[in-house]
């Protein structure tokens, strides 16, 4: 009688079989990556000197972010009344020409540039302070020819007696000639064309505002459209892992996935380091290259 064969267990691999881990050196590296890529922004804050001196070209910068704004802002308030109250809900209660004033103060101080200043008169002038325009445009008087050209523009605009129609109209075609079109050329074009009673001529300056505005007014709407619909399918998704007693699997991973907070934190400086590692490399040789 033939003994029986020992019974041969199966080696079944075990659940808790121990996963590979990340490297700690990786890790580290893209924490520092991480922590100076946070602290970048921050870097102007914790310094003296004004945030425009960082930059490169200041009073382009500073140019194009304040007449986009108010190009925008006036588009928003020829459109829809319940669009331009939830605009100013969001963006806050704070006067845009005034901020505007306060960064170009800040430009002043750190570049010496006539269009810049004249911003800032314009500025100073919408806001409501004719003694400090009178105070700004003062110096110009005694200037080159460029400085009384722009003291005379923003006398006939905002100053004294209003110009004769004439010479107003005159102005206003000297101002075209000598200034790009955006919005501090057409308000100034605006207030001398009120103030001689020239409708055409404000009417024109006020719909090139506009114009430029919808175009901005239509990249918000899509922007806003697009965040609304990530919103949304945000929701709906956690609604559904919710309302679901079974929890959710990609293939035969759960979700969320069962990491560790070591494991969890590895893969998020991993993530945001890595892309931020290449933008900083590509960034500071472009910087290099760049004339």
């Amino acid at each position: 009688m033939s003994e029986p064969e020992p019974a041969v267990l199966a080696q079944e691999p075990t659940a808790s079989a121990s996963r590979r881990s990340f490297s700690i050196l990786v890790t580290v590296v893209c924490s520092i990556i991480v922590a100076i890529y946070v602290g970048l922004p921050l870097g102007p804050l914790l310094r003296d000197s004004s945030p425009l001196a960082q930059l490169d070209r200041p009073e382009d910068s500073l140019e194009r972010l304040v007449t986009r704004e108010l190009d925008l802002r006036e588009a928003m308030r020829h459109g829809l009344a319940w669009e331009w109250r939830l605009y100013r809900i969001l963006t806050g209660t704070a006067d845009p020409v005034r901020e505007a004033e306060t960064w170009y103060e800040e430009l002043a101080d750190a570049i010496d540039s006539d269009s810049a200043a004249l911003h800032r008169a314009i500025l100073l002038a919408e806001s409501g302070d004719p003694d400090r325009v009178e105070e700004a445009i003062a110096p110009w008087k005694e200037r080159g020819e460029s400085a009384q050209r722009m003291a005379s523009w923003v006398s006939a605009a905002y100053l004294g007696a209003p110009p004769e129609p004439e010479a107003g109209r005159a102005l206003i075609a000297e101002l075209r000639d000598q200034l790009g079109p955006d919005w501090f050329s057409d308000t100034l074009v605006g207030r001398i064309a009120a103030r001689i009673g020239d409708a055409r001529a404000r009417s024109q300056a006020e719909s090139a505002m506009v114009a430029r505005g919808r175009v901005l007014h239509l990249r918000l709407r899509l922007l806003m459209a697009l965040v609304t619909v990530l919103l949304a399918a945000g929701a709906l998704a956690l609604t559904r892992m919710l309302a679901r007693p079974s929890p959710v699997r990609v293939a035969a991973a759960p979700l969320p996935p069962d990491w560790s907070t070591a494991d969890g934190y590895a893969l998020f400086v991993r993530g945001l380091g890595a892309p931020q590692a290449i933008i900083l490399v590509v960034f500071f040789l472009l910087r290099r290259l760049s004339p």
